[in-house]
């Protein structure tokens, strides 16, 4: 059995990876969307459709970024939970 340490390591942790239900707040949303931009796309010539397409890229990179940023900040919290807990003596009859 291999520990979460040598998963993250070796690359078997993928939390990008994982799926949403179409049926949640988050499916409907994104659908919604996908319905919003082929309105849009319609309308639109080609070059239009290369700026929107650069637009779009952008912003999703911008979006990776603060997931990546809040990512980093609930895992420097858990650490520091962590650190702290392991430093305390509990008295077990509390």
């Amino acid at each position: 059995m291999s520990s979460i340490l040598e998963d993250l390591f070796y690359g078997n942790v993928m939390g990008q990876t994982r799926y949403f239900k179409r049926d949640s707040r988050y499916g409907a949303l994104s659908s919604q969307l996908m319905e919003k931009e082929d309105a849009l796309l319609v309308h639109l010539n080609e070059a239009e459709k290369d700026l929107y397409d650069e637009v779009a890229t952008a912003y999703i990179a911008l979006i990776d970024c603060s997931e990546f940023r809040h990512f980093q900040r609930g895992f420097s919290l858990a650490a520091a939970l962590f650190r702290e807990l392991s430093q305390q003596n509990f008295n077990p009859d509390y």
